[in-house]
Parts: structure tokens; C-alpha cells; sequence
């Protein structure tokens, strides 16, 4: 630290770096896995920035990703969910709409199917959070839209299906779940295996970005039994 020039008395102030950094935002999407591995490197963090990263630094079992273009037509436009001010953003600006909850849940029912009748032992994963406040505009931005997320967790519940079919891609936009696409497919999935949940569970927030389900639906698990 450089001591400055003084030339004359009084009552100096000067500020000194006292080393606090600021909470710094993550992505949401962000996981982590700590165990043994057939290959890579030891004692040393890997960054895996897609699911066939997870194969390629050593994770044993294979995997087939499922690229959905969940986001559809306003992230890119709205730079990521943040309001525009400069100009009225208008519908050419906007990119394709992503596929509807019902097309995808058929994707998940016909993706269910072939397995099953593949000599494969597969687990099917979705991997994401639901309402998005950065999505989520009638929210100001500031709030993920957890009554509508607490629909669809108590829809998956109890295997309403319809619900989630039914499910209209306005409401998706309205309430920022574009990412809850991804249990499109698995819900479909669920419906086409008769799989019913085991464990499941849904954390809420008002102060962070979105809000987490959980679900556990393994075999011999039947909607039959719930």
C-alpha cells in the first residue's frame, strides 16, 4: 500500500481494500459429482459443460442426451430474461417456440416404449428446475411463479397425466417454466411405463432464482398401487 503525500495537518481518510467480494450468481443448472471413475485425471476437478462430458472424463455408463430447445422464443430476444428498454421487442425478434408440453410427452411415452422392449437396463433422468424468475416478467423478475410449479408437483403426484399433456406452451411462457419441458418427456415416460412415484419433493424460494422438484419412480413401482 502506497502511503500518499501529505503537506499539510488535518484529518486524511483514505479507503483500504478490505478483501469482502460480493455474493457471485451460479447457474442453476450447475451439478456435481464426487466418486471413483474407470478414467481421468486424480484429486483434480473436471468441468463437464454437456452430458457427454460425464462420458468422456469417465463416468461409466452411457448416455444418450435429449437436446430439447426448452428456452424457445424469448431468452435469446430478452438477453437471457432481462427487460428491454431501449426499443418494443416484436414477434420477428423472437426465435422458433420451443416443441408443446404435448408433443414432448408423447416423445417421452414413445422413448419409454422402445426401451422397454430393449434387453437395456436404462434410467431416465431430467435434469432442470421449473419457473425461472429471470423468465418470469409478471413476477417483475424477481420471483419464480411457485404456484404454478406447485400445480404440476401435485399433478405429478398423484399421475395426472392429462395435466401434464394438457399442459399449454402460453402457460409455459406466462409463468417462466420453460425448462419444465424436460418432465414433459419423463411424464410421459412415467404414463407409457404405468410408473407411479416413490419419493418426491419440491423446495420453493422467494429469493433465489427458481424452485426444485424431486422425483424417485423406480421399477415395481405402479400407478395401480398408489
Amino acid at each position: 500500500m502506497v502511503t500518499p503525500a501529505l503537506s499539510y495537518p488535518g484529518v486524511y481518510v483514505q479507503e483500504v481494500p478490505s478483501g469482502v467480494r460480493t455474493i457471485v450468481g451460479v447457474g442453476t443448472s450447475s451439478g456435481m459429482f464426487i466418486g471413483t471413475a474407470k478414467k481421468g485425471p486424480i484429486n483434480s476437478p473436471v468441468r463437464c459443460v454437456s452430458y457427454l462430458d460425464y462420458a468422456r472424463t469417465g463416468f461409466d455408463y452411457p448416455i444418450v442426451p435429449f437436446a430439447i430447445n426448452c428456452y424457445g422464443r424469448k431468452v435469446l430476444a430478452q438477453r437471457g430474461g432481462l427487460p428491454v428498454f431501449d426499443r418494443e421487442i416484436a414477434d420477428e425478434d423472437f426465435d422458433p417456440p420451443a416443441p408443446s408440453p404435448q408433443r414432448l410427452f408423447d416423445l417421452g411415452a414413445a422413448t419409454a416404449r422402445i426401451l422397454a422392449d430393449s434387453p437395456y437396463r436404462v434410467a431416465l433422468v431430467a435434469s432442470s428446475g421449473w419457473s425461472h424468475a429471470f423468465l418470469t416478467p409478471k413476477n417483475h423478475f424477481l420471483w419464480p411463479d411457485t404456484p404454478a410449479d406447485l400445480r404440476m408437483f401435485e399433478a405429478l403426484q398423484r399421475c395426472d397425466w392429462e395435466a401434464w399433456r394438457g399442459l399449454s406452451a402460453a402457460s409455459v411462457e406466462d409463468s417462466g417454466q420453460q425448462e419444465i419441458l424436460n418432465w414433459s418427456c419423463l411424464a410421459g415416460a412415467m404414463s407409457a411405463l404405468q410408473r407411479a412415484p416413490q419419493e418426491t419433493g419440491f423446495i420453493d424460494t422467494w429469493i433465489f432464482n427458481s424452485t426444485k422438484a424431486f422425483l424417485i419412480a423406480p421399477p415395481g413401482r405402479y400407478q395401480s398401487e398408489t
